[in-house]
């Protein structure tokens, strides 16, 4: 898996790309400082589409960093299947949520042109 966010890290416009378990700890990281680190739900990047609950209300958003800087920012939760309980609690509505940010800037030139 972590193959895969390397090969994904190769374009130029990623910004940062992890997998978060259900807790909001990264699980799986391209950046290894990042591994262990567990990412509050009451994060300001959380909150954009949290808003103060559990449920999601977006998958996709678009925000400013501190930075100023324009991130897409999509994370899509892995529902657990039967197939998964082998090893997942058959509690657990998902395991894993792979969290995808992009810079927009290449996209806004692009627009631009």
């Amino acid at each position: 898996m972590k193959y895969i966010l390397e090969a994904v890290q190769q374009y130029p416009d990623v910004k940062n790309i992890f997998i978060l378990n259900r807790i909001g700890r990264i699980v799986i990281s391209i950046n290894d400082k990042d591994m262990g680190r567990i990412i509050e739900l009451r994060d300001p990047t959380c909150q954009v589409c949290h808003h103060g609950t559990t449920k999601a209300l977006n998958k996709t958003v678009i925000y400013s960093s501190l930075q100023g800087e324009k991130i897409f920012r999509n994370v899509n939760p892995i529902y657990n299947r039967k197939e998964c309980f082998s090893c997942h609690k058959l509690d657990f509505i998902f395991s894993n949520a792979p969290d995808a940010q992009k810079r927009l800037d290449e996209i806004n030139s692009s627009l631009k042109r």
